[in-house]
């Protein structure tokens, strides 16, 4: 009881009188101010590039298992008996609303789209009772007493929490790490132009592609005598826009007249090109290779499978290792960091095609680095006798062996 007493949440009711001093102190907002309807999260994630990766980077993160593990004697090993009550927590449902997954997916999604993901912890009478994901908007951070302002009447939570008992992961910002900036606040100005785009496309398909222009006649004439008169350029215009909807492509006007376009076509105004730059910039706002998104799909298998590592070191590991550490720092006591240890299993992501997966299996044994019943395991199947001693290929031999010689050797008792 000691232990969950040493952490047990520490706060004041947010209605509760402050300090004088800390009453002047400002606190930094949920969201970024000014953003233009094209920057929200709703308007971005109509654009095909942004939904694709937010779902990827979202789903990505949410497919892997977040173990809590303990210390074997030299390694660490998943502890479904945990005395703080995470495995389930951490591996099943960590609170009555959500799954894991659906925690880890909104936690990614509120990171990428508002900059900031606020978790808290919640303990019961002898362990971790939840873990609340808090709605967007119920938190803010006030930087000079180092504490969240919660107001979440959705979940419940309520009350001024000290920095060391919430889980904040943080997107990038320039205000030292104290609070996130969406990265849709950052591409706002390419995700205007995407948007852009994608109005002048539906436009464009709306009407058919029509152009826009006017008829004009010929001018020097005098007035009232040679002139065209109005009410003739309103009935030729009228004709024009007929015969434009009609579909023809061909079509003549009388007199001296002419007709003068004022729209461009989409290939005047090349937005396919500029829509396949704009999917290459919302790429590395987000960090996900472009075939993630398929944009450039590989022409063979090896550039296809470094693109999976690439997004594997490049895109998703920074973000695993935040959260790892946000959670070890937040949910297991210092005296206990070398016993207890939370950690993604990347392996789901390293999943391939059978041959090469067998392939993987059939060298990690050899090597001795696992061991016949480790990957029946894995594999949901029951363990068989000697399965658990590791073994070792016996293929090579010194430079100097008999074997290499030619030399029989002798088996001496």
């Amino acid at each position: 009881m000691a232990l969950f007493d040493f952490l047990r949440p520490r706060k004041r009711d947010a209605n509760e009188a402050a300090d004088p001093a800390k009453e002047n102190a400002t606190t930094v907002p949920w969201a970024a101010p000014g953003e233009s309807e094209v920057t929200t999260s709703e308007m971005a994630l109509r654009v095909a590039t942004v939904f694709r990766c937010a779902d990827i980077l979202s789903k990505g993160v949410a497919q892997l298992p977040l173990l809590i593990k303990r210390n074997m004697g030299g390694y660490f090993a998943e502890d479904a008996a945990d005395p703080f009550g995470l495995h389930y927590l951490l591996r099943w449902k960590p609170n009555e609303r959500q799954s894991s997954f659906e925690l880890m997916r909104s936690s990614m999604l509120q990171l990428i789209f508002r900059g900031n993901a606020v978790i808290v912890p919640e303990l019961g009478p002898d362990s971790y009772r939840r873990l609340v994901l808090v709605a967007p908007g119920a938190a803010s951070f006030d930087r000079y007493s180092n504490q969240y302002i919660i107001n979440d009447t959705i979940n419940c939570v309520f009350g001024v929490y000290p920095a060391a008992e919430v889980i904040h992961i943080k997107n990038i910002s320039t205000d030292g790490g104290f609070w996130g900036v969406s990265t849709i606040t950052y591409a706002g100005r390419v995700l205007a132009i995407s948007t852009n785009a994608d109005r002048e496309n539906v436009d464009t398909f709306k009407n058919g592609g029509l152009v826009h222009g006017f008829v004009s006649g010929k001018g020097g004439g005098t007035i009232g005598f040679g002139a065209i008169q109005d009410s003739q350029l309103a009935s030729v215009a009228e004709n024009v826009e007929k015969q434009l909807a009609s579909g023809k492509n061909i079509f003549n006007l009388p007199g001296e007249m002419s007709f003068n376009q004022l729209s461009l076509s989409p290939k005047d105004l090349e937005l396919l090109a500029t829509k396949q730059f704009n999917v290459l910039e919302i790429c590395r706002f987000f960090g996900v290779h472009p075939d993630k998104v398929f944009a450039q799909q590989s022409t063979n298998y090896k550039a296809s499978e470094m693109s999976q590592v690439s997004f594997l070191t490049d895109t998703l590991q920074p973000y695993l290792t935040q959260i790892e550490t946000e959670f070890q720092i937040k949910l297991i006591p210092r005296s206990l960091a070398g016993k207890y240890r939370i950690d993604f299993d990347i392996e789901p992501l390293m999943q391939t095609d059978l041959n090469t997966q067998a392939t993987y299996m059939e060298k990690t044994i050899a090597a001795g680095a696992r061991t016949v019943n480790d990957w029946r395991k894995r594999l949901g199947q029951a363990p068989v006798k000697g399965g658990d001693v590791p073994l070792v290929s016996a293929n090579l031999v010194p430079l100097d062996s008999p074997k290499l010689r030619g030399e029989a050797t002798q088996n001496h008792d």
